[in-house]
């Protein structure tokens, strides 16, 4: 609101007589749009009782053309509470879960 207005008036102390007005005006802070991020909710994972009681299986197809290798499937695994990954590189992905 100074930047518009400084090009056209101006009179001593105008920037802070411009941020107090703004700062008092009820209709500004109605219509002025929230640029802050919305925070993401905290997602608290229960501990699994053994090691590795929980983990995630999936396959991946690869296509790797001229490839030297006959590799055409990667099985992922995950274990869900460290997020530890282990890839294995098949031939065949025929497997179904």
């Amino acid at each position: 609101m100074y930047l518009t207005m400084r090009c056209k008036i101006y009179w001593p102390n105008m920037y802070n007589d411009v941020r107090e007005f703004v700062a008092q005006c009820e209709t500004f802070y109605q219509v002025k749009a929230n640029t802050h991020a919305k925070k993401a909710k905290v997602q608290i994972r229960e501990i699994p009782k053994t090691l590795f009681h929980t983990i995630h299986l999936d396959r991946l197809k690869l296509a790797v053309p001229n490839a030297s290798h006959q590799y055409n499937c990667v099985l992922i695994i995950i274990h869900e509470l460290s997020l530890h990954q282990n890839h294995f590189c098949k031939r065949m992905c025929k497997c179904t879960f």
